[in-house]
């Protein structure tokens, strides 16, 4: 029975149309609606503040993307409540001195990267308790995302897409081999990534053979924008943590 349609597979495949990784592109827009829904709808929700109150707030990453959202107030209510426990950490807080000569005093001593252990208290204190929960739902997200290109392997349009140099990049190719289920999926998963990955490798070749100068009156051409092509393949796209 051919596998269902819905809107992951159609901005699966036209990510890979437009010669990204499909996990990645879907994947961002996951987390850009979770992040719109947040400052817009569910600043004062209970649960989603007791969340976002345990992550203190939400990692580097995400929380300048939420900047970006905008929502001032919103962002304000949240880390108001992470400042407030930050301040009242600090108020408490003591030097909770140990024994001189501890072995474990002589060790922070002469170690200054060993963390010191009179602080220990509050700088757990100060610690988030939680997850980041825009990178949950970034991860249940790329789960989500690689089983739909897994279940579409063999669909004719995604199988073009991906001959025309649509790939899988690094992080969520390695993800994809995790979760893949059965021989036939899995060969299909290798056989296109090995054509990408050797095509992508060739034209780099070509960038640095046509960049030398005995090649200077050659043109780059389309091979000019390949290093940035790598980059997003090896790392990912830009965007996610």
């Amino acid at each position: 029975m051919a596998a269902s349609k819905h809107t992951p597979y159609f901005e699966s495949l036209e990510a890979l149309q437009a010669g990204d990784c499909p996990v990645c592109v879907t994947s961002k827009r996951s987390v850009d609606r979770y992040l719109d829904t947040l400052l817009y709808e569910a600043a004062n929700d209970p649960g989603v503040r007791a969340r976002t109150r345990a992550a203190h707030g939400f990692c580097r990453l995400h929380a300048w993307q939420m900047r970006r959202h905008g929502g001032s107030l919103e962002m304000a209510i949240i880390y108001r409540d992470v400042v407030r426990d930050a301040a009242a950490a600090l108020e408490g807080a003591t030097y909770v001195r140990g024994t001189r000569l501890s072995p474990r005093a002589l060790a922070e001593a002469v170690d200054r990267d060993r963390p010191n252990n009179a602080t220990a208290p509050l700088v757990e204190a100060l610690s988030p308790q939680g997850e980041c929960p825009a990178c949950r739902i970034q991860l249940k997200a790329e789960a989500m995302n690689v089983d739909v290109l897994l279940e579409h392997l063999a669909d004719e349009k995604i199988a073009a897409a991906m001959d025309q140099g649509g790939s899988l990049c690094l992080p969520h190719l390695r993800l994809a081999l995790q979760r893949v289920r059965g021989r036939e999926a899995h060969d299909l998963l290798l056989e296109r990534a090995r054509r990408s990955y050797s095509a992508l490798l060739a034209d780099l070749d070509e960038m640095i053979r046509l960049s030398d100068y005995r090649f200077r009156d050659q043109q780059l051409g389309d091979v000019g924008d390949t290093w940035i092509t790598a980059i997003a393949r090896v790392a990912g796209e830009d965007g996610l943590a």
